[in-house]
């Protein structure tokens, strides 16, 4: 296998979104560059130079259609595959990875692999009233599956910033680990249906990692605009003005030269046949 660099690596996820657009297209799926990648679309007219994938965020009813169609076309889709929790070996995510296979990444820090991916985050309602809405993304239910789905998929048993934060949080890690990830994969996916965006004013990525889900108006969302990204055009939200300084606050101020390094720890190759 030939090792890419970070930038072979940026091209590889660009050519997998593209795949992974014209699917969009023909099924009329609705999606938005978001995260990085829309700090990306928007600073850099690209990848931030140091990042190595694309984040798309998807309506609830469309991210469900796209993992549908992908799923039930898995034969014809190759070397493009979904990576999910239900159906992916040691997959540790909530959210659904459109993977090219030709690519194997090999991560420092979990047991599963993976091809070259563009990440898709599901959007999800929590009702029509603001501080409701805030607190449903704040509520401990959530929260706490969030953390036990962390502490299940760790390696070992000592999380933790510190020993003693390390200590405290044994037992917990302990009861996540029997009970495993797809018992919690479960309650989070039972928690994300609870509100349907149609009925929502105010909506989150409520399915990710243990910080707190972001709620965000929804309108913010329903609109988009093309903008400029490497050598096509990427949707944005219309308001991916609010979105940024509601995420990241001054997103045009770059970060520390120390932190502009990869967020993820893997080492990308890809597959020479013969």
């Amino acid at each position: 296998m030939k090792q890419l660099t970070l930038r072979e690596t940026q091209l590889a996820a660009l050519e997998t979104y593209k795949a992974l657009r014209k699917i969009c297209d023909q099924l009329d799926v609705r999606y938005t560059i978001a995260y990085g990648s829309l700090i990306g679309a928007i600073r850099h007219k690209g990848f931030i130079p140091w990042d190595d994938d694309l984040d798309l965020l998807l309506p609830r009813p469309d991210y469900d259609k796209l993992c549908r169609y992908l799923n039930a076309h898995a034969e014809q889709l190759r070397p493009y595959q979904l990576d999910t929790f239900q159906k992916t070996q040691h997959y540790p995510f909530y959210i659904a990875r459109f993977t090219d296979t030709r690519y194997h990444l090999e991560f420092t820090d979990r047991k599963y692999t993976s091809g070259i991916f563009v990440d898709l985050y599901p959007l999800d309602g929590l009702g029509d009233e603001k501080g409701v809405a805030e607190w449903r993304a704040r509520g401990k239910k959530l929260l706490r599956v969030l953390k036990h789905l962390t502490l299940s998929n760790y390696p070992g048993f000592l999380y933790g910033d510190g020993m003693l934060h390390k200590i405290g949080n044994l037992p917990n890690c302990i009861y996540s680990k029997v009970l495993g990830r797809k018992r919690f994969f479960s309650y989070l996916d039972r928690i994300a249906h609870e509100h349907t965006w149609e009925e929502s004013g105010f909506v989150a990525v409520k399915a990710w990692d243990v910080d707190v889900p972001i709620v965000y108006e929804r309108t913010w969302l329903e609109e988009t605009v093309m903008m400029p990204f490497e050598d096509t055009e990427v949707p944005v939200p219309k308001e991916y003005d609010r979105i940024l300084r509601m995420t990241y606050g001054d997103y045009m101020q770059l970060p520390p030269e120390k932190n502009r390094q990869p967020h993820h720890e893997y080492s990308a190759y890809l597959k020479v046949e013969g």
